[in-house]
């Protein structure tokens, strides 16, 4: 338990008792700084009210929600932050009730504004912004925004069984746990007995003396033998901190990339990128020039147009069109509920841990696979010499 003196003047002792397992775990300082945040999502959908959820419950200062739509049966069926009842309603305003009942000492509100409103003086309030459910060049400005006034950012969505995040820290501080093992000399304790015996029991005034223990009456050679035997070396493993800076290219400069020259050629031919990132893309230029996601009501004409994306794309991009097999593509619609619950929870796992810098952050791409159903991060962006702080 956090003792009163740690409490005084830093966090309430309710919140001290409230978030005591995760004091544990993260520690104090981590839990101030989570207390001090300002939170933005742009968006509520799946992705956006499972990261909400974990995030919440962590202990911030304040939650704005922000949406300009109205929610749909879809969307009641995703996030479970909008009620039944709210079909037709504003997303936002129908999620504040059920995400303030999460965490009574968080401060939640809606803000009703449409992202294309979204400007500079509104957004330097926050510490950290996601926005989810946006085209690629609402993205970037909201990145570019976010980078100007240095408040850590994170874009987000999920397609039918796809689902990404991309993460922009800028320049990020995090203390990192090193376990060395160490090897140190230890008496053993074999002689520390024996040393002890030797003080109790005297004969004719002289101390008993084993013919192992080291003696004044010993060969000087043998001295440094004996000393050998006396010690023993024991492993032991130790922990230090180490504080390490991590840089984040912006999405804008993360896809000026060249797929064409190592090491994304290498990990091309070595099928080590994974096709997921190019699914991405297509899907969210789809959004960008259609406003929308793919529809069930229209998804032959969307499928179609899908994968001449996916050939304009991967043109573009300078990658062989087998590589992202249109396979990807046959799950995109709506929002299956188990993506969004494993990546919206490691998404919320990775903001929390950012702002507590307590762990390496993921650099800078997460991308949930549909085919093998699984997780993968990716660094995708310029060689690190070439970041800078712009």
């Amino acid at each position: 338990m956090v003792s009163e003196s740690q409490i005084a003047g830093k966090i309430s002792e309710d919140e001290a008792t409230l978030y005591d397992r995760q004091i544990r775990l993260w520690g104090l300082e981590a839990q101030k700084r989570l207390k001090k945040t300002r939170l933005l999502v742009i968006g509520l959908q799946g992705l956006s009210g499972e990261a909400i959820k974990n995030i919440v419950l962590a202990g911030l200062e304040s939650v704005v929600l922000c949406d300009s739509e109205n929610a749909t049966e879809d969307d009641v069926k995703a996030n479970f932050l909008i009620p039944t009842t709210c079909v037709g309603k504003n997303r936002a305003e129908s999620s504040v009730q059920r995400t303030q009942v999460l965490n009574p000492t968080v401060k939640v509100s809606s803000d009703t504004r449409p992202v294309s409103e979204i400007n500079e003086q509104f957004i330097q309030k926050f510490t950290v912004v996601l926005a989810t459910n946006c085209a690629l060049n609402d993205i970037t400005k909201l990145n570019e925004l976010c980078r100007k006034h240095k408040i850590k950012f994170y874009s987000g969505h999920v397609w039918g069984k796809i689902g990404y995040y991309f993460v922009d820290l800028h320049r990020h501080y995090y203390v990192k746990e090193v376990k060395k093992t160490v090897t140190i000399n230890k008496i053993n304790d074999y002689f520390l007995e024996k040393s002890r015996q030797q003080q109790e029991v005297q004969y004719d005034g002289e101390k008993e003396v084993d013919e192992n223990l080291p003696n004044n009456h010993m060969n000087h050679n043998n001295h440094n033998n004996v000393n050998h035997v006396m010690m023993k070396q024991i492993k032991e493993e130790k922990v230090e901190y180490q504080q390490n800076t991590e840089l984040f290219p912006t999405l804008k400069q993360a896809l000026r990339v060249n797929f064409s020259s190592n090491p994304y050629a290498k990990q091309i031919r070595r099928k080590k990128l994974d096709p997921t990132f190019f699914a991405v893309m297509a899907l969210l230029r789809f959004r960008t020039v259609f406003k929308r996601d793919p529809a069930q009501q229209s998804w032959k004409e969307d499928f179609g147009r899908l994968l001449r994306i996916r050939k304009e794309i991967m043109q573009v991009f300078q990658v062989n069109i087998d590589y992202f097999p249109k396979e990807y593509l046959f799950n995109v619609i709506g929002q299956f509920s188990p993506t969004c619950a494993i990546t919206g929870g490691v998404l919320a796992q990775e903001i929390i841990h950012a702002i507590g810098g307590t762990e390496p952050p993921h650099k800078n791409f997460f991308l949930f696979n549909p085919i093998q159903c699984g997780g993968r991060v990716h660094y995708i962006g310029p060689a690190q010499k070439e970041n800078n702080d712009s």
